[in-house]
């Protein structure tokens, strides 16, 4: 079995960071490791793994995550948040519910 993880700048510092996938039933779980100039080592960030498929809003500090919410993905969540002092902050959510539409006789 191959490892499961990349060396990449993932927050734009110029520094190569850890990026670690998981094996889960939701797809793109990850963990990240960022490094740390000042103590020459890794720091993994607090609960980086409950947002999914991450991806950068360019010229900004946000990401935003995307994870299946069930009913064969027509229901799904994303998340907006940021990463400081190596922890993950949630600035906001948006989510589909397209079942729930359905079964109310919305289209």
């Amino acid at each position: 079995m191959e490892p499961n993880f990349e060396f990449e700048d993932f927050n734009g510092e110029r520094l190569k960071d850890i990026r670690v996938h998981c094996v889960s039933n939701t797809p793109s779980v990850q963990n990240l490791l960022l490094f740390d100039p000042r103590i020459d080592n890794f720091v993994e960030v607090a609960d980086f793994y409950r947002y999914p498929a991450p991806e950068a809003i360019v010229v900004t500090k946000y990401f935003y995550s995307y994870h299946k919410s069930g009913c064969a993905d027509m229901n799904w969540d994303s998340d907006l948040f940021y990463i400081e002092n190596f922890k993950t902050v949630c600035s906001g959510n948006i989510s589909g519910k397209w079942c729930e539409r359905e079964e109310k006789g919305f289209s």
